[in-house]
């Protein structure tokens, strides 16, 4: 079995150009809370300084993915040796494995997330492989006999589970961290924010085109997330230009959900998003001895994704 783990950050996958997927939508119904305008000069440099201090702890696209490979060898590593020992070495155990989406360090928040991002349709193309092995569709047609040895290495083969996979797989305070972080967004909301009046303006800027939106529990980001087209309709990278009519259906309910979401939040943001960059600088600076040893416990994760990658090619 023969797989890379690499150790840098740089890459990164999944920015897609609003352009190659339809024009932008207008929306009527009710007003919004508040001239929306445009994004403040100031707040993608807020963004990217977030982004920076989130993935400090929560770890790179990169580090994210050598916990993955760890998990995907806790859950199926077992399976692995034994459809080897079958006569099938090139069963991968990794195939269904989590892929690490780009980070999005305040995606959770409800005023100060990215405005207009297109994260979920991002989200889809950073993970179509792992989506694809899930489906189905990203790998080759299975012999009887194969079928036979892996149905038999399943009756006698126990993997660890999901809990202690992802626990092992992540280093020491990690959890801890992610859900202090998300508090402190919690806070920024309700400190600046009214949960209630925006919920009801999405709604209201919906409706007339998406019924759906007239349920009071209705949650846009739901919505969308259930909408998602198969892996098989994603693009397989941000330059893929095949696209197919499910996928840009897709992108234009995005773009009409996105934009509703920034008419109804863009003043809160604009006006209080300098006071979400405080928030994070001070979530730094109190975390700072525990984010230092996140930092140190994901090169373990890394290091380790590496060795069982040498022990397995």
């Amino acid at each position: 079995m023969k797989w890379a783990i690499a150790a840098s950050s740089a890459a990164v996958v999944g920015v897609v150009a609003v352009s190659a997927f339809g024009v932008p939508g207008l929306l009527g119904g009710a007003e919004p809370i508040g001239p929306a305008g445009v994004p403040s000069a100031s707040s993608e440099g807020t963004q990217d300084y977030a982004d920076s201090v989130f993935e400090a702890f929560d770890g790179t696209m990169d580090q994210r993915d050598a916990s993955g490979m760890l998990q995907a060898w806790a859950l199926n590593g077992a399976m692995d040796e034994c459809i080897s020992a079958g006569g099938f070495p090139e069963w991968d155990f990794s195939a269904a494995r989590n892929r690490a989406p780009a980070t999005t360090a305040l995606v959770t928040s409800v005023f100060f997330a990215r405005p207009m991002s297109h994260q979920y349709s991002h989200v889809l193309i950073d993970i179509v492989d792992q989506r694809l092995a899930m489906e189905g569709t990203g790998g080759r047609v299975m012999s009887r006999s194969e079928r036979d040895v892996m149905h038999a290495c399943s009756d006698s083969t126990t993997p660890a589970s999901d809990e202690t996979a992802v626990k092992d797989a992540t280093p020491p305070g990690v959890s801890e961290l992610r859900e202090k972080w998300w508090a402190m967004l919690a806070r920024l909301d309700q400190r600046f924010g009214d949960a209630d009046s925006y919920d009801d303006c999405v709604r209201e800027q919906l409706v007339g085109t998406f019924p759906e939106a007239e349920a009071q529990d209705f949650s846009w980001q739901i919505s969308l997330q259930r909408a998602a087209p198969r892996a098989s309709d994603t693009p397989r990278s941000a330059t893929d230009d095949n696209l197919t009519h499910a996928w840009i259906d897709y992108v234009n309910l995005e773009e009409e959900f996105e934009s509703a979401d920034w008419r109804c939040r863009g003043a809160v943001y604009n006006e209080h998003i300098d006071d979400a960059r405080d928030a994070v600088a001070d979530f730094a600076d109190d975390h700072r001895d525990d984010i230092e040893a996140a930092q140190a416990g994901w090169s373990t994760i890394v290091q380790d994704a590496e060795d069982l990658g040498a022990a397995t090619e």
